[in-house]
């Protein structure tokens, strides 16, 4: 099944199976829909569209209107038309899913992510970096063709590990059930994996030979100090196990600075967490009309703190710059993918804020160049700091 990433050309070419060429008045009739989690279909929009004397047609900005407030929609395209006074019907498309992401230009046309076809993963590197004391999530895209029409999902493990010991195991699929305990994929194929294994105080405590004595005071330090162990992730599908992607977690401590996590949508159209561990800091920018005042009155009487010079529409906005700390080469693929997304936002802890990057240049830094590889960035805030939405 394809996966279509809509903001880069996705071409349907007026040929049926063969590659033999429709007539003049083929018509490509294209349907966008959303599946609901009880896996019902509904049709937002169908298109007919006339080839005519062209040979192809690009259907992804068509779909990518659908996809404002959504991260999938599925896609089917139907052919119709005569080849030497013969009818034909060709689909080319059958419930294929499309999402906001793109490919590189290298890539090539229609390219059909066969990397999530196999893994499922849809991060943007097989390393990760995460702060040790917040949960690790990852996205998972489900882009095979195992629509559930047919009858059985395709069932994947994920398996934490603490170097080679195994933490813990889930399974997860599209929403077909069986003997395993799952996490359930809702219906539009994406689904973000937050890690729930951790160690608290007292158990690393006793897992280092110690004797846990409780009191208030450690209950209060136990509950705020958490690390989550795993440093290695394997996914794969149950029935086909020897095809197994394997991801790094390198969980970072920082005792001086206060991380900051952003997340971004990748080249695959899913969120993707990204820390920045060492100096941030804030400042804000202004805007403001002035206008001259009559203060005669008020001078007259003695009265000199009447402003002459008033202010006013004033609001400003907040930006941060943020450090990665040290990181690895691979880590350029990460920030290319940053500087490319259209939607960011900063956690804050409660909230996702959003952001625009302002940065309109990055170097993409090689260790060969540059020996120990920070990234540097600034954020802006993507609203007013005083609240005038309406």
């Amino acid at each position: 099944m394809a996966l279509i990433l809509t903001r880069s050309p996705y071409i349907i070419e007026n040929v049926n199976a063969s590659g033999v060429r429709f007539d003049d008045n083929a018509v490509l009739t294209l349907t966008i829909s959303v599946i609901n989690d009880s896996f019902n279909s509904t049709t937002l929009k169908t298109y007919t569209l006339n080839y005519g004397k062209q040979k192809y047609i690009d259907i992804s900005p068509l779909v990518r209107d659908y996809l404002i407030d959504r991260d999938v929609v599925t896609v089917t395209a139907t052919i119709n038309g005569t080849i030497n006074d013969v009818a034909q019907s060709f689909t080319v498309l059958n419930a294929a899913i499309a999402s906001d992401g793109y490919s590189y230009y290298e890539e090539g046309v229609n390219k059909d992510s066969k990397l999530i076809d196999v893994n499922y993963y849809a991060g943007s590197n097989n390393i990760i970096y995460r702060y040790k004391e917040q949960p690790l999530t990852i996205p998972i895209l489900f882009s095979k063709d195992d629509y559930p029409s047919s009858g059985k999902g395709s069932d994947i493990s994920v398996r934490y590990y603490n170097g080679d010991t195994l933490i813990r195991t889930l399974y997860t699929d599209i929403g077909f059930s069986s003997s395993f305990v799952r996490r359930w994929v809702t219906a539009d194929r994406i689904q973000y994996i937050t890690e729930s294994t951790y160690d608290s105080f007292e158990e690393r405590v006793i897992e280092d030979g110690g004797t846990f004595e409780n009191n208030e005071c450690i209950e209060l330090f136990d509950e705020e100090y958490i690390f989550y162990p795993a440093t290695r992730i394997e996914i794969s599908e149950l029935t086909n196990a020897g095809i197994v992607t394997e991801l790094t977690v390198v969980p970072v401590g920082e005792c001086k600075y206060e991380p900051k996590k952003i997340v971004f949508v990748n080249k695959y159209g899913v969120k993707e967490d990204l820390w920045f561990f060492k100096k941030s800091t804030q400042s804000i920018a202004t805007d403001k009309e002035t206008f001259r005042a009559n203060t005669v009155n008020s001078y007259i009487s003695g009265d000199l703190s009447g402003h002459t010079y008033r202010e006013f529409n004033v609001n400003g906005r907040e930006s941060m710059t943020l450090n990665t700390g040290f990181v690895p080469e691979s880590f350029k693929e990460n920030f290319k993918q940053l500087m490319l997304s259209e939607k960011v936002w900063i956690d804050n802890g409660a909230d996702l804020l959003p952001v625009n990057i302002k940065n309109t240049e990055l170097e993409l830094k090689q260790s060969v160049n540059d020996k120990l590889i920070n990234y540097t960035i600034e954020i802006e805030y993507s609203y007013d700091k005083i609240n005038n939405i309406f």
